[in-house]
């Protein structure tokens, strides 16, 4: 069907809007959030334009965007009715410990990021210590301030993280637990969860989130002194274990030990627990947005089945389940594809816990899903020449006009496609970029895409590669802007990017991309991840050969044992394959002058 078949309707909330081409989508917030403090008085949920014409593509997009507002509104539920806890297992005070450290974070950096209210916190200092009146306060909150924070400012701040530090740690050392009493209560309330905080019990558990709550802010006196002190990211919300479930059994506090207990203790969600704590190859922790993918086809099995224990769990779940998403979640919205991510992520987990322990049968749910008729994924296609040179014919890459928008990441947004179209490399390869992911050996500049720092993730083994660079990159000014990112201290190649944790280094500056494609009217057949796959194209249409295209862009070839333990390719042997990529079509000046970037630039 095409979006002229009279067949194919808007989905529920799907409708156009007068003076408007393109769909628009509204979903009003469900009533039992009326009085959540992120929904209170508003009406809608989501109320805005789809960025599509095709009625099709609408109604696809509709349902994703309805997944993520029930993932959202799980946890905000769980907030508006907590969950009754008897006691804290070890992982869940963690998170309320890691939730404080964030908080202590974030309003460091919102006091930091607003010279107002810097100036504001050093004023009022001032007054508490009698060096000003209350009128010469008054006037001095309302005086302007600059761009950044002055020496006032400065000087108040750190004086008020030292004050703070100090209280904290006279806090631990006596053990004044009602000293962290209202950030557990509040970070309790985030999770989801409702604990006697007064009872003797949570005492060991009060002076852990205090002990954190002291470390972050003595963090915050290093940051006063000029360290670089990263800003953690805000810990994913998995919702707690409910006492009544068959591990009650257990000691308070105690974490199930998959591998020594029996199947009739074991739920899926302590086989979560446990996958998530052996994390990936080489024991490395899996991305937030993995955490929270899983998380989420974990609510939908806790929400429609009977939660069996592993004792209990057959292959008939896993089809009942899946029967029960189409018929019960997808007349809401949710996608025949969620619903097959669902069940495959349910059965990874399965499998995971069928390795570790081998009482379960391999591959239980394996291929539940075939049967059932999933929308087909997008097709991509290569750039064309002509796209190409109306794509880096816009400002951005002839006059290094560079948007405000935060997605766009300031100069990543000249710099990341061009690595793209002469690299191949995937946008969150090149997002998450170090300085010194960027060097010179034997008058060659090299670029290394590998996990050498935390925030760096790979997708897949072979996606880690140092390649030579392309002459063009060079040309352009890239390592010239490499040197001057190195100069103003910065660890980051692309300091402006802002950095999701849900959707990794690469979430933000794949939207801004997005938009300026659809903005620009490029076909939705090609993507940044086009660029890639034009790449490759390109260099097999030279002769080229496979295990080269594939060892540069980061690709596991097809070969056998000849390949995967025989082939030994080194970074040099690279260097004609980057020499040879070029684009003469392509009028692409140097207008790179110096970073847009500096410290303390906002979106």
């Amino acid at each position: 069907m095409t979006k002229e078949d009279p067949e194919l309707k808007p989905a529920t909330g799907v409708r156009r809007v007068p003076n408007s081409t393109q769909w628009h989508y509204f979903k009003k917030t469900p009533k039992e959030l009326a009085e959540h403090p992120a929904h209170k008085g508003q009406q809608w949920a989501f109320r805005a334009s789809l960025l599509t014409a095709d009625l099709r593509e609408a109604n696809l997009r509709a349902a994703a965007k309805l997944v993520e507002l029930e993932a959202q509104w799980a946890i905000a539920l769980r907030q508006v009715n907590p969950l009754p806890v008897s006691d804290l297992t070890p992982e869940t005070v963690t998170q309320l410990a890691d939730y404080i450290r964030f908080c202590v974070f974030n309003a460091d950096d919102y006091r930091r990021n607003s010279p107002q209210v810097a100036h504001r916190v050093a004023t009022m200092r001032d007054l508490a210590a009698g060096k000003v009146t209350k009128e010469e306060a008054l006037e001095a909150i309302q005086e302007p301030v600059g761009e950044y924070l002055d020496d006032h400012s400065a000087d108040g701040l750190e004086g008020w993280n030292l004050e703070r530090d100090t209280q904290a740690g006279k806090a631990v050392a006596r053990r004044i637990h009602a000293a962290i009493l209202k950030d557990a209560i509040g970070a309790a309330e985030w999770l989801g969860v409702s604990y006697d905080w007064t009872k003797p019990e949570a005492r060991p558990y009060l002076l852990k989130l205090l002990e954190a709550k002291r470390e972050a802010l003595e963090d915050l006196t290093q940051r006063d002194k000029g360290k670089v002190v990263a800003t953690p990211s805000e810990p994913v919300q998995v919702p707690s274990r409910p006492d009544e479930s068959p591990t009650e059994a257990r000691k308070p506090g105690e974490p199930l030990d998959v591998l020594k207990a029996a199947p009739s203790a074991v739920l899926l969600r302590d086989v979560f627990d446990d996958w998530a704590k052996h994390g990936k190859a080489g024991r490395k922790p899996y991305p937030t947005k993995t955490i929270a993918k899983y998380s989420r086809a974990l609510y939908w099995y806790e929400k429609h089945t009977r939660n069996p224990s592993m004792a209990d769990m057959e292959r008939t779940c896993g089809v009942e389940l899946l029967r029960t998403l189409v018929e019960v979640e997808c007349s809401k919205g949710m996608t025949t594809t969620s619903v097959r991510d669902h069940i495959i992520n349910l059965g990874t987990l399965l499998n995971h816990y069928s390795a570790v322990t081998g009482k379960l049968p391999a591959s239980l749910w394996a291929r539940i899903t075939t049967k059932l008729d999933t929308v087909p994924a997008s097709t991509r296609d290569e750039w064309t020449e002509e796209e190409l040179q109306r794509l880096f014919g816009l400002p951005v890459w002839q006059h290094y006009e560079l948007p405000k928008s935060r997605n766009a990441g300031l100069d990543a947004a000249y710099w990341v496609p061009l690595l793209g179209l002469f690299t191949g490399a995937r946008i969150t390869e090149l997002a998450q970029l170090r300085v010194d992911d960027l060097e010179e050996v034997d008058d060659v500049w090299y670029l290394r895409i590998e996990e050498t720092a935390e925030g760096q993730s790979l997708k897949a083994r072979a996606s880690k590669r140092t390649i030579p660079l392309a002459v063009g990159l060079i040309d352009l000014g890239l390592v010239e802007y490499r040197e001057a990112i190195r100069d103003m201290g910065q660890e980051w190649l692309f300091p402006g990017i802002n950095k999701d944790a849900q959707n990794n280094a690469g979430g933000g500056i794949s939207s801004w991309f997005s938009k300026v494609k659809i903005r620009h009217g490029f076909r939705k057949d090609v993507v940044f991840h086009s660029l890639r796959g034009s790449l490759n194209t390109a260099l097999a249409r030279t002769g080229t050969d496979v295990s080269l295209r594939c060892k540069y862009i980061g690709q596991k070839p097809e070969g056998g044992v000849n390949v995967d333990h025989y082939l030994k390719l080194k970074p040099w042997d690279l260097i004609p394959l980057a020499e040879s990529i070029a684009y003469p079509s392509l009028k692409l000046p140097k207008v790179y002058k110096a970073p847009a970037w500096r410290p303390g630039w906002k979106a």
